[in-house]
Formats: structure tokens, C-alpha cells, sequence
């Protein structure tokens, strides 16, 4: 538990949640509910590759549908780039068309709800690393 980033968030609240007035309990119960989201900059390339829409898929040209699956196996273990101007995220939107129930699916990929510590990099927070970080 990094104390110094949990102490900031209690003591700081950059986003009003009102920690001053919770107890530890509450503060942890707080921390670990999921109402936060993150835009991800990697997909694993399964994932991209089932929310391929079969149809849409079968109506690429052949070339075009070799151009996917080889833009699938490009990722690797750590996952298939995709931020806004990766060539991956481009090359499908030019391929199935921005409006393609294929891209849709993927669009949807891209946002993981996380809790507020997750977003801080904390993990799980329990109400003693609270109890510590108001310490310091």
C-alpha cells in the first residue's frame, strides 16, 4: 500500500467525496466502489478479435481480411495498441467504417469502470490502510 498517495487522496479530496466526514470503514468502502472509468491503451488481441462482427467480417475484401488478422497477431502478450492515432485502432476504422457495428463493439472495449483506488494504483483498500494513512 503506498500510504503517501492514500494520505493525499484523504487529506487533499480532489473529488469532494467528503473523506473528513467518513469513518475508516467508510472511507475504504468509498475507495473500493467502481464509479470511476479509465480509456485503455491496450486490448488483448482475442477480445479485438471477437468483437469482430462475422458479417462484417466476411464482406472484406480478401486482402482486407488478411490485413485483420494480421493486425490481430501484432499485439503479442502485452496486448494490441489502440489509443486514438494507433495505427491498429486506424487501419480497422478505414476497413469496416466508423459507424460498423465491428467498431461499435470495439469502442466499447475501451473503457474499464475501475474504483478510485484502482484509478490511484492503490488496489484493494482496507480501513486500517486508511487508519495509517490519516497518521501520517
Amino acid at each position: 500500500m503506498n500510504y503517501v498517495i492514500l494520505h493525499n487522496e484523504l487529506t487533499t479530496d480532489p473529488l469532494v467525496r467528503d473523506y473528513s466526514t467518513m469513518s475508516d470503514a467508510e472511507a475504504a468502502v468509498d475507495l473500493n466502489t467502481i464509479y470511476r472509468t479509465r480509456t485503455l491503451e491496450r486490448l488483448d488481441q482475442a477480445d479485438v478479435f471477437n468483437a469482430v462482427v462475422v458479417a462484417e467480417f466476411a464482406a472484406l475484401s480478401a486482402d482486407g481480411r488478411q490485413e485483420v488478422w494480421d493486425i490481430v497477431q501484432v499485439g503479442g502478450a502485452s496486448g494490441l495498441w489502440v489509443r486514438s492515432g494507433d495505427t491498429a485502432r486506424e487501419r480497422f476504422i478505414a476497413l469496416f467504417g466508423a459507424e460498423s457495428d465491428t467498431i461499435e463493439a470495439l469502442a466499447a472495449l475501451l473503457t474499464e469502470d475501475i474504483s478510485r483506488a484502482q484509478e490511484l494504483g492503490l488496489g484493494a483498500v482496507k480501513p486500517g490502510h486508511v487508519t495509517k494513512a490519516r497518521a501520517l
